[in-house]
């Protein structure tokens, strides 16, 4: 069972996750890019495209080819997942089943947003979700432990309980 990480990160936080994701669960990363949030003004962008839903052209290197399934790793903008991860689900419809979906600087009731648009653009899986603030008090490594565990559950459940 081959598992791809689907990373996008504007300032490497979201990369070093899905480093550490690919290790435990022993797979490869795609990334995604986008040109459009570089530079000094790429913030303000990002801030702006996802407020008003503006979806950018993107890029995925290298590609997804053959695997069982996925773990997306995004950044949050204004308490939705990165643009160019918005844009990634939304394209990409016909891809492996999403195993999990984990985030960086979520915050209080993120997950249940989280929740919303990716049953929207991936219908039929609970998906498992990890949200990482990067505060230094934060229980990094058991979160994590505790993600790789559901995605483990997820990707080895029989086809028939799963959320249709």
């Amino acid at each position: 069972m081959t598992t791809r990480i689907v990373s996008y990160s504007r300032t490497g936080r979201s990369r070093a996750l899905a480093e550490d994701l690919a290790r435990a669960l022993d797979g490869g990363i795609s990334e995604i890019t986008c040109s459009r949030y570089g530079g000094p003004l790429g913030y303000l962008r990002a801030g702006y495209d996802s407020y008003y839903s503006c979806l950018p052209e993107i890029d995925v290197a290298p590609p997804i080819g053959p695997a069982n399934w996925l773990v997306i790793v995004a950044p949050v903008w204004v308490t939705h997942l990165a643009t160019p991860t918005r844009r990634f689900l939304r394209a990409h419809r016909h891809l492996p089943p999403v195993a999990g979906v984990a985030v960086t600087r979520g915050g209080h009731g993120l997950l249940d947003t989280l929740r919303e648009e990716v049953a929207a653009a991936r219908p039929g899986f609970d998906t498992p979700l990890l949200a990482l603030t990067g505060k230094p008090d934060e229980p990094r490594g058991r979160k994590l432990a505790e993600f790789v565990e559901a995605v483990r559950l997820v990707q080895s459940a029989p086809a028939s309980l799963r959320v249709a």
